[in-house]
């Protein structure tokens, strides 16, 4: 008669704990108390507003993953100086707003509700976001445009001053004198309706005004004749526009 003498293998313990409310024993994986609802307070909420939101205002830091516990959000951290993060979270926030209070708490909340999250609380973040967005980028669009217009206004007004050197030059040379008025020079009518309310000659030296794309001072060139015998040389020293925007002229 064979006899076995292998002793059975000990059960391994169960995984319990109590319940707080009613010390009802549970499993330790179990969140809700079967017997009388009590939710354990190792449970933490995920709200569906919250993860719409870091989604929308910082989902190109990946926040909104962090939110959910999910540790792929250092992928967005890792990109995050490209535009694809943004892009993606946008496309996230959209389908967390659109999902079922339901399902959501299913996924991300263990089947636990917190009551119904309001969609216009949603649609608020929403259009809030959107506004925002679209305010920086006009922003990034405008700042560029208004830069290159101003420069771009600038230099014309370079332009002008350089016409308008050579025209006093050329009569200096003819009449050896130094103008005393705007009228004394031969200038287009065009050119004087444009930029005379901007010049002022006072016994030969020329001070013309400069405006930044027509609004803001952007300094005073001032342009001294020095005769030198038949030469006629331009000292702009005394002026406050920066040099770089100096006619050709000054030296």
């Amino acid at each position: 008669m064979h006899i076995n003498t292998m002793s059975a293998r000990p059960e391994s313990p169960r995984s319990t704990s109590h319940c707080e409310n009613c010390a009802t024993e549970c499993s330790t994986h179990t969140l809700r108390c079967e017997k009388c609802g009590h939710v354990s307070s190792r449970f933490t909420y995920r709200s569906r507003v919250a993860a719409s939101a870091l989604a929308l205002f910082g989902g190109a830091l990946g926040l909104h993953r962090f939110y959910l516990g999910q540790w792929r959000g250092v992928i967005y951290l890792l990109f995050c100086w490209t535009p694809v993060p943004w892009l993606v979270a946008l496309v996230e926030c959209i389908i967390f707003m659109t999902t079922d209070q339901r399902r959501w708490n299913q996924r991300y909340n263990h089947g636990i509700g917190n009551g119904h999250e309001s969609a216009r609380v949603l649609a608020v973040f929403l259009i809030t976001g959107f506004l925002l967005i679209a305010g920086a980028l006009i922003t990034s669009l405008y700042i560029p445009f208004k830069a290159f217009s101003d420069l771009s206004g600038l230099q014309n007004q370079v332009r002008a001053s350089q016409t308008l050197g050579k025209s006093a030059q050329r009569y200096i040379q003819q009449t050896g004198r130094r103008p005393s008025q705007l009228s004394d020079l031969s200038l287009p009518g065009a050119f004087t309706e444009k930029y005379g309310q901007h010049i002022q000659i006072v016994r030969g030296r020329i001070s013309m005004q400069f405006d930044n794309a027509g609004n803001a001072s952007a300094g005073e060139l001032i342009m001294e004749p020095v005769i030198v015998g038949d030469d006629v040389l331009w000292d702009c020293s005394e002026s406050t526009v920066p040099a770089v925007f100096h006619p050709n002229i000054c030296k």
